[in-house]
């Protein structure tokens, strides 16, 4: 993970020139990097472009999730879905999402990372449905070690599952059509992976119906050409 920040920075620097942001971004992920053994996956960019799912035995042990099919299957789901995700928007996704220069790229007030890990979550959740229930996730086989619940606490991993809920809630409401608005279809929806300035707000990711305001001529345009 420490070679994989250290490329970000090195590409986007190629890319967009260098920034003291960004030397402050990497001294971020190298603290962040001291715990990330214990990630249960994490799903990256090669150089060359396409994503690569990269599952970690010790932390799917840590989390109890070793010798459960249904948390194992979820994951795998999750990973493979941003693979798509990734592979959509011509394999530049996870770069952006990923970017040490947010503000040089235009992306610093959109939610990439909400909504790239909440439709993930979304789509294993289906998978977890076909397969196995509606409630598949239950009775642990062994509980999560002292290790990972720690980890779990601390600022960063409970800011990362405040935007995920976040980023769940957000796709959940404007696939099933929940407010006001029709349900976007999943191919309207996947056009968000190569068209990163339609991602929404942090504020429109709480209040979804100002976003689908905001979208819904571009949905109607891409239409009408069809």
């Amino acid at each position: 993970m420490r070679k994989y920040a250290e490329r970000i920075v090195r590409e986007d620097a190629a890319a967009y020139g260098a920034d003291r942001a960004a030397l402050k971004w990497l001294n971020r992920r190298f603290k962040a990097d001291k715990t990330s053994w214990l990630d249960i996956a994490s799903t990256l960019h090669t150089e060359h472009g396409p994503a690569q799912v990269l599952l970690c035995p010790p932390g799917l042990k840590h989390a109890g999730f070793y010798h459960h099919l249904p948390r194992l299957v979820g994951v795998i789901a999750r990973e493979l879905c941003q693979v798509a995700q990734h592979h959509a928007s011509s394999d530049t996704l996870l770069g952006a999402v990923n970017t040490s220069m947010a503000s040089r790229r235009g992306l610093a007030d959109r939610a990439l990372r909400p909504v790239v890990q909440g439709h993930a979550r979304w789509c294993a959740e289906k998978v977890l449905a076909e397969r196995f229930g509606e409630h598949p996730t239950g009775g642990l086989t062994k509980p999560p070690s002292r290790r990972h619940a720690r980890r779990a606490r601390s600022a960063g991993c409970r800011q990362e599952r405040r935007d995920n809920d976040a980023g769940n809630r957000f796709v959940t409401h404007v696939l099933t059509g929940a407010g006001q608005r029709p349900a976007l279809d999943v191919g309207q929806f996947d056009v968000l992976f190569s068209a990163f300035t339609l991602m929404p707000s942090p504020a429109e990711l709480a209040a979804p119906d100002t976003w689908l305001d905001r979208v819904q001529p571009v949905w109607d345009r891409h239409h009408s050409a069809r």
